[in-house]
């Protein structure tokens, strides 16, 4: 293989570097995959999904196989993917948080999902970004049901 630098010092410098970076990232696809917490790592640029997690894939209801076919903007409700599109790409912006987000499950399932999304290279990616989901549907879904029963008990007063 032909060397990439014309000095063995940096050459030698490149090489650990390469590694360092191979080991911290297979220590992050450990922690993730062991992660009770959904996580999905997708690229910022076409907002592919790279990578998801078991508990992401319980939550989607997706094989993995199917979820690495599908795109962020595609796990997104019709009414949230334009704020879906606006998912970060800015480099130098660590973190970016929102929801509750209407999300849809591969059954057809309405979740309302909470996103917090960081800057995350990953296997030579320097644009993907780890994407932690919390699933908030039953809270949302009880927050519904109280705002209703306000309004009841208001017009009974009207």
């Amino acid at each position: 293989m032909p060397s990439r630098c014309s000095d063995p010092r940096e050459e030698s410098l490149v090489i650990t570097a390469e590694r360092t970076e191979t080991a911290g990232t297979e220590r992050l696809a450990a922690q993730i995959a062991a992660s009770a917490l959904p996580c999905i790592i997708y690229g910022a640029e076409r907002l592919e999904i790279l990578e998801a997690n078991a508990a992401a894939l319980e939550l989607y209801e997706y094989s993995k196989a199917a979820i690495l076919e599908r795109s962020m903007l595609e796990l997104f409700a019709p009414e949230d993917q334009a704020q879906a599109t606006a998912l970060p790409v800015d480099l130098r912006k660590p973190l970016y948080a929102w929801g509750p987000a209407s999300q849809i499950s591969g059954a057809g399932r309405m979740l309302m999902v909470r996103v917090s999304i960081f800057a995350q290279p990953w296997r030579g990616r320097g644009d993907a970004r780890l994407a932690l989901l919390e699933d908030d549907t039953a809270g949302y879904a009880a927050q519904q049901s109280v705002r209703a029963s306000e309004e009841r008990f208001r017009d009974l007063f009207e």
